[in-house]
């Protein structure tokens, strides 16, 4: 099976599992969470899990849920400028970069 097309489903199916605003659904639909995640865990973008971050065993990525939890209850709004400290994978700045004026 294509790997893209497991990640598709996938991500549909993780946008329904939380209510969030129309904007952070929009976001989430659009930014290519599979290009952020380790090698090789491509096909793992969208589980409810945390993956290691590329090159560190130690930390992990947050699971896709807590991303669209933290997207949904800071709703940055596009005239307003954020401050993200400890970026990880660099998935939920690309996602805050597509919402507000400035990351």
């Amino acid at each position: 099976m294509d790997p893209s097309s497991i990640c598709e489903g996938a991500r549909e199916a993780g946008g329904r599992r939380l209510t969030r605003p129309r904007r952070v659904l929009h976001v989430l639909a659009t930014v290519p969470r599979e290009h952020f995640v380790a090698t090789g865990y491509e096909t793992l973008a969208f589980a409810d899990t945390n993956l290691p971050l590329e090159g560190s065993a130690a930390h992990t990525m947050l699971t896709p849920q807590l991303e669209g939890r933290i997207l949904q209850e800071l709703a940055p709004e596009a005239h307003e400028r954020v401050l993200e400290i400890g970026t990880g994978s660099g998935y939920l700045t690309a996602c805050f970069a597509r919402l507000a004026r400035q990351v």
